[in-house]
């Protein structure tokens, strides 16, 4: 599924690097390269879409989320408890380089 301007990364497999104050907004995160035709694709916290700009977001699960952001009211399903999922990644990788395989829906 896209999402507005910003369509879904095709199947494939990308490297993910760790970055450090290159994005303002997420200043030590991990990005993945590579992608056709996109850049600046995060891995960070988030909830629902409306907070990724094209990013992924990492959870432990998905549920029903409701919260305030940028002036609106949100609630449907999303991703929940986002931070802790990120703090498990970047535990287990140590910031380290990795590959992303990026499989088309069944």
């Amino acid at each position: 599924m896209d999402i507005g301007e910003h369509p879904c990364i095709p199947a494939g497999m990308y490297v993910v690097a760790w970055t450090s104050g290159v994005h303002p907004k997420h200043p030590e995160c991990y990005e993945i390269t590579g992608v056709p035709g996109r850049t600046d694709i995060l891995i960070h916290p988030a909830n629902v879409y409306e907070q990724l700009l094209g990013c992924l977001a990492p959870g432990t699960d998905i549920g029903q989320v409701s919260l305030d952001w940028e002036g609106q009211h949100i609630a449907h399903i999303g991703v929940l408890h986002s931070q802790i999922a990120l703090a498990a990644l970047i535990n287990d990788m140590g910031k380290a380089t990795f590959l992303l395989t990026i499989k088309d829906a069944a």
